[in-house]
C-alpha cells in the first residue's frame, strides 16, 4: 500500500498533476482549495475520483 501526504501550501489546483504520477492508494492533502469551487475542471474531476 502506498500512502502519500503533501502539504501543498495552497493552489493545489495547479499542482495536483504531479501527485497523480505517484499512483498512490491513499492521498492525504493538506492546505488545498475546496474542489467544489472549481466545478467542471480537471482539479474538481481529480478530487471526485479520490474522495
Amino acid at each position: 500500500m502506498k500512502i502519500v501526504s503533501w502539504n501543498c501550501n495552497g493552489k493545489f489546483r495547479e499542482k495536483f498533476k504531479y501527485i497523480v504520477e505517484l499512483d498512490a492508494d491513499v492521498y492525504i492533502i493538506q492546505e488545498c482549495e475546496n474542489p467544489e469551487n472549481y466545478i467542471n475542471t480537471s482539479y474538481n474531476n481529480f478530487a471526485r475520483k479520490y474522495i
